[in-house]
């Protein structure tokens, strides 16, 4: 059990580590991406009539963890604008065309930013029909057949929830991550100024109780 647990940490620290899945209703993709500084990059996803698709960002490491999340629609028209963020999320219906998220971190020249994503698109009319599909078979009160067909949206919302958490586990271990190498540059860095200071203070006091060499006058005397 432990090494199936150690097994999927490391499959989620991957570089690029992609998910899909697809139930016939529910379109689900998650993604962890590296984006360099001063770049950006968009992702695209082809949606029909009556989708309703949802998007969760949320940047893991690198610098102020913050970026620039737009959503533009088939024809270019920016649906979703979201600037200097850490972690955001929004639903939009949508129409045929393909849909474009875009993620950006042009204002952070220098720094690299860890980035996760996870996109989710469902058909709201497949929904109502096998909420309806249901109630008929059943012959069962349209409000709880509107609760059983519920079900499968709060099964996505749950898929949501663990991903949200696995993305917070993940940014505290890489924040740990960084500041345990700020710990050993610190301990360095004291070790270093306590070499300095102690060769400082032997070499003033070797001076301060430096005795004069014996000139050749007080030789002869002696």
């Amino acid at each position: 059990m432990v090494s199936l647990v150690l097994r999927f940490l490391l499959l989620l620290l991957c570089a690029g580590h992609w998910s899909a899945m697809s139930t016939g209703i529910f379109h689900f993709n998650r993604l962890q991406h590296e984006l360099p500084g001063g770049k950006h990059q968009c992702f695209y996803f082809p949606m029909e009539d009556e989708f309703v698709l949802h998007i969760y960002v949320k940047v893991l490491r690198g610098g102020k963890l913050d970026v620039d999340v737009h959503l533009l629609n088939q024809t270019g028209h920016v649906l979703e604008k979201h600037l200097r963020t850490q972690e955001v999320s929004f639903s939009t219906s949508t129409s045929k065309g393909d849909y474009k998220l875009c993620i950006s971190n042009l204002f952070s020249q220098l720094t690299s930013k860890r980035v996760s994503f996870v996109a989710s698109w469902w058909e709201e009319h497949r929904i109502q029909a096998y909420r309806e599909e249901v109630a008929e078979l059943l012959g069962m009160h349209t409000n709880a057949m509107d609760n059983i067909g519920n079900m499968t949206v709060n099964i996505e919302q749950a898929r949501m929830f663990i991903t949200k958490s696995v993305d917070e586990m993940m940014q505290h271990f890489y924040s740990f991550l960084n500041l345990n190498r700020l710990v050993q540059r610190m301990s360095l860095a004291i070790c270093l100024l306590v070499l300095t200071t102690s060769g400082v203070q032997v070499v003033f006091i070797r001076r301060f109780f430096r005795l004069p060499n014996p000139t050749s006058k007080q030789k002869n005397r002696i």
